[in-house]
């Protein structure tokens, strides 16, 4: 009978079945064969016992000694009962079930992540590139540069079939709003003298920006501003700041600055310990990737159509369980 002793110890017999199998995977890739000779224990050489030729580690006995907060003694004579009744239950045959089967190939998994895992923290801290990397995804909250707020009046471009010379009378339109708006004491008064202007026919906006930097990222929102918008709107210096006119391919542009934000970078050590863990779930996703992609010929991989959405469901129920009285 195997004893129920918690999580901890459930953990310690996943990683103690695992390392047996996958031993003894590896002879039979080797040999061809099962063998019948002593294995090498996975965690170690020295071993504090074996069942049926299978070898208990000493090191895999501290471990469980120390999670689950027992003498040596009791570590070993737990890992003991539970190979004893693994044995039994291969005699039975109890592992050819389905759910065993399954509950095995789901052990050896976890076995296998936990390892790459442990591979991946070994590399050490996020090196400069993956620093680097990680900075460029997420520039807004480590590295963002300095930023502007304005709100600005743009004349569209005149539609293909109007009159002609509609360039030349959106231009004078944009010229009637910068003078309009060079007395606004702000953005309200900006506004208002901007729909003051008549528009000749013409269609003129107004709007008030999100934060972006020069080079057109916003800070503020998806997107991306105009490159020439954004290098002339940065180009104003103070609050109240006034552009000239500025011609985009969305019209004709008068930019009144409202705010400049200074640049944000954290230092490198701040983002390389900000970066540590998924530095390393970065790490061990390269290594799954890396051995799905010479995964055995013939293996094949299907995804339920429905998979995502059952998923979603029981990850629902799941919450709701939880959070219930």
């Amino acid at each position: 009978m195997i004893h129920c002793r918690g999580v901890l110890r459930a953990s310690c017999i996943i990683l103690c079945v695992a390392a047996c199998l996958l031993s003894a995977c590896r002879r039979r890739e080797e040999t061809g064969r099962a063998s019948s000779a002593p294995a090498v224990g996975a965690l170690g050489a020295a071993m504090a016992a074996t069942v049926d030729g299978v070898p208990i580690p000493i090191e895999l006995v501290q471990r469980v000694a120390d999670a689950q907060r027992v003498e040596l003694r009791t570590a070993r004579e737990r890992l003991i009962q539970d190979l004893v009744a693994a044995r039994a239950a291969e005699r039975r045959l109890l592992d050819e079930s389905p759910a065993v089967r399954w509950r095995l190939r789901t052990l050896l998994g976890r076995a296998t992540l936990d390892t790459l895992a442990a591979a991946a923290r070994a590399q050490g801290p996020p090196t400069d590139s993956e620093v680097a990397e990680l900075t460029e995804r997420y520039w807004r909250q480590f590295d963002r540069p300095e930023a502007v707020r304005v709100i600005h009046a743009v004349v569209r471009p005149p539609k293909k079939n109007n009159a002609a010379n509609g360039s030349d009378r959106a231009k004078l339109v944009a010229k009637a709003v910068h003078d309009a708006v060079r007395s606004a004491k702000n953005a309200d008064d900006f506004e208002a003298c901007v729909r003051s202007v008549p528009n000749d026919g013409l269609e003129v906006v107004v709007e008030r920006l999100p934060l972006f930097a020069r080079d057109g990222r916003m800070i503020e929102g998806q997107g991306g501003m105009n490159q020439t918008f954004a290098v002339a709107a940065h180009d104003l210096v103070v609050e109240g700041d006034l552009s000239g006119i500025v011609e985009t391919p969305f019209g004709w542009h008068v930019i009144r600055l409202l705010e400049r934000v200074a640049a944000s970078r954290v230092p490198l050590e701040e983002r390389r310990a900000a970066f540590s863990e998924e530095t390393v779930a970065k790490r061990i996703r390269t290594a799954v990737d890396a051995r799905m992609a010479v995964r055995q010929p013939g293996s094949s991989v299907q995804i339920a159509p429905a998979a995502e959405s059952i998923l979603r469901q029981f990850h629902a129920s799941l919450e709701a369980a939880q959070g219930a009285p």
